[in-house]
C-alpha cells in the first residue's frame, strides 16, 4: 500500500501541471467523438427512413 501511494504521489506531483492539459484534451476528444456519433446516428436514421419510404 505504501509503495503504491508513493508512486501515485510522485506521478501526481510530476504530472500536476500536465493533468489539466490531459483533462482538456480528453474533454475535447469526448466532444469530437460525441459529435461524430451524433452525425453517424443522423445519417443512419436518414438511411432507415429512406429505406422505409
Amino acid at each position: 500500500m505504501d509503495a503504491r501511494g508513493g508512486r501515485l504521489r510522485l506521478t501526481w506531483h510530476v504530472s500536476a501541471p500536465m493533468a489539466q492539459w490531459m483533462i482538456i484534451v480528453l474533454a475535447i476528444a469526448a466532444i469530437i467523438v460525441a459529435s461524430v456519433i451524433g452525425i453517424l446516428a443522423r445519417l443512419a436514421v436518414l438511411r432507415i427512413r429512406r429505406r422505409r419510404a
